[in-house]
Order: C-alpha cells, then structure tokens, then sequence
C-alpha cells in the first residue's frame, strides 16, 4: 500500500523505474536463456499507459511518478483484502497521523445479505509503520475483525472521520479442495474434436463423448480429460484453438448433437433438411476428411440447429426456460446479443458503432432470429452437458477441463469486460531455448488494478462456470497468477515487460471455489518457473503436473525422474510431442523443418536423445532395435507402468500414445499454415478404441498398478 520514498534520482530512466515498480512492473529481468534483460523505454511506457498512467512520453514521467507517489500515500485500504481461516484476522489500514483518534468502522455485507459491524477505537490500533509525503505523516496499523466470520465474499465499507473506502473482503481456507481420502486415480484423455465414430458430423460431440465416458469408466478410470470447450470463431474469423475462445463463461455449440434435442421429433423442417441428399453426402465428405473443417462441421449443424431453435420458441415455456437459464449464466442475453450481431456485421466489436463498441448490447439491432439461435443453443448444450456434470451414479468419470489463460481480442469477454482487459498489449513469454525470439500469444492480458477495483468478479465467474462442470481443472500457465509477460501492440517479442498480479487474492478465490464446487486445482507449471510459485502451490495445496518428457535426466542409472506425489503425471500433453513422436525423435525433424531448433542443436539433442534411449531399455531391462515397434509398445508399458505405480494423485493417459500415434495436436509457436494445430482426428474410431486388444491390455495394467500397485511387485498390497 505505501510506496518506497527513496529519493528520486536524476536519471529519467532511474525515475521511470521507480514509477514502473509502484505499478508492478518489471522492466529489468532474466528471461529464459538466463540474459538480463531491461525493456525499452517506449515500451515500458505504453505499457503504464495501459495501466492507466497519464504519459505520453519521459517528459511526462516525473510528473507522473510525484502522482503516484500521493495517491498511494493516500490510499486508505486495499481495493481487495484476504483473510485465511484459521490465521489471524486482521486487515491492514493507513491514515495520516492526525487522523489517529479517530474510530475505524468497518461494514461487512456477505452474500446472503448477512450484515456485521465492527469498530475499532484508537487505542485498539496496532501500529505497524509510518511514512512521510509531501511533508504529511502517514501511519499505518492492523485492525482485528470477529474470527466467526464464515468464509465468502464480503462488501466491505470502512471508514473513519472523513476518510471513507469500499472494499472487496475474501474469507478463504488456505488450501485448495482435496477429497478427504484421496485415491491414486486415473483418467484418459482425448480432444473432443478428435474423437472419431460411425455417426459423427465430421468432429466429435457430446454424444460421442458420453459414449467414450462410459467406455472409460468401464476400463476402471476415474475420470477424463480433455482440450476446453468454450466457443471459438468458427466463421470469420475462423480461429478454433480451444485458447482462443470468445469466452470463458459459455459452451461452444459446435459439440452438440441435434438429433438429441428435445425438439427433434417435433421440428419436420430439421428432419427434412437432416435428410436431404446434398447434406447427407456433405456429412459423409466432414466424417471421413483427416482433419477437421470447423467452418463446413459448423454450417452443416447450424442449417440443424436454426430450425430447432424455431421450434423451441414456438413452443410454450420457451421463455421461461430461458429465464431458467440466466440464473446459471447470468450474462446469456448479453453473449447471445453479441454472437448474433457479430455474425450480422461480419465485424469485430471495436468496429461497430461507437455505442456498441462501448458496451452496450446490441440485442435491440440485431437478428432476432439470430439472438434466438445463440441462446436456444446454450440451452441445448445445458441439456446435453448435464447429464454427464450431474450422473450420481457409481461408476460416474470426473472431468478434467482447462482454463485457458487468455481469450480472443475480438471476443465476448473482452467487449463486455473491456474495462479489465488492456487491449493494446498481449501476453506472451521472453526468449528461451525454444522460442530465441519470445513469444507473442495474441490475447489482451487482465489488467491488475482494474480487477482488484471490480473484486475480481470477472476471474471469479469463470471459475465457477468451469468448477461447477468439472471435477479437476487446470490452469494454464499458472505462473500467470503472479506475473505475466506483456508485449505492446507493435513492440518485439524480445522487449516486452513483467507485469506483477495480486498472488493472494488469487489463490484465495482459486481455494474458496474450490470447495465451494469440491473440485481439486491443478496448475500447468511447465518449463522454467521460479521456486517461489511452485512453494506457493504447495502451500495452497494446488496440484502441480509431471510431464515425463521433461523428468529425462542426464543419469545412466537414472534416467527417470522420480514421480512425486501432490501431481497429475503424463507421458506428455497436447503440446509436447506424443509418446511415439519423442521416442523416435520425430519431433526433432518437425522442429528443423519449421525453424525452431538449427542443425548444430538437432545433432546436440539426437546425441542426447539416443543415450536417453539406451539408458531407458536398461533401466526396464529391455533389449532390442529401439526402432523396433514391438519395443516401443513395451518401452510404452514399462514407462506408463512406472508412472501409475508411483505416488502421483493422478495419472493421465493420452490415448493416441497407445497405438504410438506420431503426429501432435499442437506444436507452439506453430501458424495454421506450418501446422494443421487442434484439427487432427484420432487414427483410430471409438468402436475401433473399444475393440482394440492393445489398448485394452495397456489400460488393464495401469489401473491394476494404480488400485494395487504392490501386487504387481510380487507384495501384499
């Protein structure tokens, strides 16, 4: 809250620094080749503008730090405060001096409308510093609130004498949900869009995926993951990466499955259409391509879905299902406006006239026809999804869904929440091994302040969305709940700054969540992450993730590093190369192909790959041509048997592993021109999955390991 009062020095780049830190920005840091980097100065200053600093130029900044400097001074409360259960509840306050006799009163409203007053008389105060400004003193001290107070979220008013202040007050457990006796589980995974079947349009749906669910559980899983399920643009633009969505509060009606709706029996002109011949063999040419056509997959379902959508609102308590609906997504006419004039306009939000653009929702000027079409399918997708969120029954799979960091610029969120967003800048990452020139990854990050004002209402509405249809979530570049790395609109990915975020509230709203819906948190913490955030997920009891590619070590006699307990272990993910891909180094090829890696590395890491190699077969004891087929399949098992006999909460398997599939679903850093990203199907169909001796046989050992480890150690379990 106080800022640091060390005298400003002369150096206008020294002066900018300090007012870069005030705002939590890091314009000095060591990126991922280990190299001190300082960002210009343009772009630190365009991303302070983001941040809502008046500059235009270093003229400006001495003028903008004394500025800031006073307003912090001034800043009687946090915009947000945290208390945990079971520490100490106090809240911190600053006031000047002659303010100190003065009685703090502080209002408390839950959510439930329940009220608590406290006060706090001077001589309760516990000080804990001072500081001057402009030659004014400011005190800072602890007030103590009631130890009953329940978890939740609180409006929060304190004041005293004429200083007044709202606030956003959080009362959170310290650590995130657990089950109480939590069992070694396991799951499978697949992208929905991947899945293959007899009856499919062209991508799988979620009739397709309660089939593969109740396969799976079948086989002994516990649960099953797969790639989000938000909307994307699947027109213009067309832009179907599953972390670029239009929002991170919605389904994407791309996955249902028309003939399952309710009003499919009673909509003739659905039937009719359905049947035609030019649609059917447009179905066959989408069912049987490799790889996915959003565009045609989506058009075919929507000439469907239209006239479901009519009879739907033909029928009586149309309108009172939707009511129904808005109590679950309370924003639904909003997002339905939005899609439906987007699709009219054929332009992206910061295009349309200037009251729209703004915010304002354009129900009132678009298609009603249209409108009617977006909310008629969230409702479907309801209707089709909730069997599956809400079996009770014995052998139900959780699911494991992501939370994608970022959304779409041109999308839903960022229109209607376009005050949280700086959308001039994207997220993105330094330099490293991979990527020597950074990465830019085309969405506007949140900006800190901005939600902090809001009580992180917009974070907290997507995780309750994803929490309340999921049993385990991930978060996608966790590292993101303390800093991000943005890059100015115009700026080189090499000159892009840290941007600081609130950790503590955060994680509070990720633990308080968390149980509230009894869904465990898991948080993607690959590549190079400071110490600091892996302590802090442990000491919230977020689960972290063991990809084995990346446990390889330089140790003959150990090639492999040990599987702790508190993760979600994986051969790989849908970012990594597969199983087969690795083994083979296949993905060293892909990667000299597209540029990311030169000869002079390729020949360094082939060394490296093929001693990997070696030290593998003898640490399982297996012996033969590593190019052999045969000794995959067992390096495959042995590998897999290693990671389900270990400790690790959960194991997830990909399944196209299990017939050594060697093509990615995704290669980062990648463009839809070097790579068909989040379009490639499965080679295999789901009968072909359920029919499969292998497969089958690869799956009965991991959950024999995973439910009786030691009996296949030759011990009593």
């Amino acid at each position: 809250m106080s800022p640091d009062h060390r005298v400003v020095t002369e150096s206008p780049r020294s002066s900018l620094d300090q007012l870069a830190q005030l705002y939590g920005v890091e314009s000095s840091f060591y990126d991922g080749l280990g190299i001190q980097r300082n960002s210009p100065p343009e772009v630190v200053i365009s991303v302070l503008r983001s941040l809502g600093v008046p500059l235009a130029n270093m003229g400006d900044v001495p003028e903008a730090l004394r500025e800031a400097r006073r307003n912090f001074a001034r800043s009687f409360v946090e915009p947000v405060l945290v208390l945990w259960e079971g520490e100490p509840f106090e809240v911190t306050l600053q006031l000047p001096e002659a303010e100190g006799n003065k009685i703090v009163r502080c209002r408390l409203e839950g959510e439930a409308g329940d009220v608590w007053n406290v006060e706090c008389r001077p001589e309760q105060r516990i000080i804990v510093g001072q500081f001057s400004d402009d030659g004014e003193t400011f005190v800072r001290f602890r007030i103590t609130l009631p130890a009953e107070i329940p978890v939740g979220y609180y409006k929060c008013s304190i004041a005293s004498g004429v200083f007044e202040e709202n606030t956003t007050l959080i009362v959170a457990p310290l650590r995130a949900y657990q089950p109480a006796s939590p069992e070694r589980q396991w799951g499978v995974f697949l992208p929905l869009y991947a899945l293959r079947t007899e009856r499919d349009w062209g991508a799988g749906d979620f009739t397709d995926l309660r089939q593969l669910i109740e396969w799976t559980a079948g086989q002994g899983a516990g649960f099953f993951g797969t790639l989000p399920l938000f909307p994307t643009f699947l027109d213009e633009p067309l832009d179907p990466s599953p972390y670029s969505p239009v929002s991170r509060l919605f389904w994407n009606e791309f996955y249902l499955d028309p003939t399952l709706s309710p009003q499919w029996s009673a909509s003739v002109d659905a039937q009719r259409t359905f049947g035609q011949s030019t649609v059917q063999a447009e179905l066959k040419k989408l069912r049987e391509m490799p790889l996915v056509d959003y565009r045609n997959v989506m058009a075919t379902k929507k000439s469907i879905l239209q006239h479901l959508a009519r009879t739907f609102f033909s029928q009586e308590g149309a309108s009172q299902e939707i009511e129904n609906l808005a109590t679950h997504l309370s924003e639904v006419r909003d997002y339905a406006a939005f899609r439906a004039y987007h699709e009219q306009t054929r332009k992206g939000w910061r295009e349309w006239p200037a009251l729209f653009r703004e915010g304002h929702s354009p129900e009132k000027a678009c298609s009603p026809e249209r409108l009617r079409y977006y909310l008629y399918t969230q409702w479907l997708c309801r209707q089709q999804l909730s069997p599956l969120l809400q079996n009770t029954e014995p052998q139900r799979l959780g699911l494991y869904l992501d939370l994608p960091l970022g959304t779409h610029p041109d999308g839903y969120d960022v229109w209607r929440h376009q005050k949280l967003f700086a959308v001039e800048v994207s997220g993105g990452a330094p330099p490293d091994t991979f990527f020597t020139g950074g990465q830019t990854w085309g969405f506007p990050p949140l900006i800190p302040e901005a939600c902090r004002r809001d009580g992180h209402s917009y974070f907290r509405k997507c995780l309750q969305f994803l929490l309340k249809n999921s049993d385990l979530i991930r978060i996608d570049h966790v590292m993101s709940l303390h800093r991000l790395y943005w890059v100015p609109e115009g700026a080189s990915a090499r000159d892009g700054v840290y941007v600081r975020y609130p950790v503590e509230e955060l994680y509070s709203i990720l633990c308080l969540e968390s149980h509230r819906q009894n869904c465990t948190i898991v948080g993607e913490d690959l590549g190079t992450v400071p110490p600091v955030i892996r302590q802090t997920m442990d000491k919230h009891q977020i689960l972290r993730m063991y990809v084995a590619q990346f446990e390889v070590t330089s140790d003959e006699n150990a090639p492999i590093r040990e599987v702790p307990s508190p993760v979600v272990a994986s051969l790989d993910t849908h970012d990594t190369p597969t199983f087969a891909s690795f083994w083979r180094g296949l993905d060293l090829e892909l990667r000299e192909k597209i540029g990311l890696m030169d000869r002079e590395e390729i020949a360094e890491e082939r060394v490296r790959r093929e001693r990997f190699r070696r030290a593998v077969m003898n640490y399982f004891d297996l012996e033969g041509d590593p190019e052999d087929g045969n000794l995959e399949y067992s390096i495959l098992r042995h590998w897999l048997g290693y990671i389900a006999s270990s400790p690790a909460r959960y194991l997830l398997v990909n399944l196209e592993d299990l017939w050594l599939e060697t093509q990615p679903q995704n290669v980062p850093g990648t463009t839809s021109e070097q790579r068909p990203n989040w379009r490639r199907k499965a080679s295999l169909t789901l009968a072909e999955i359920q029919q499969s001796v292998q497969v089958a046989s690869i799956l009965e050992e991991v959950n024999l390991k995973r439910r009786h480890p030691a009996q296949l150690e030759g011990e009593d379990p």
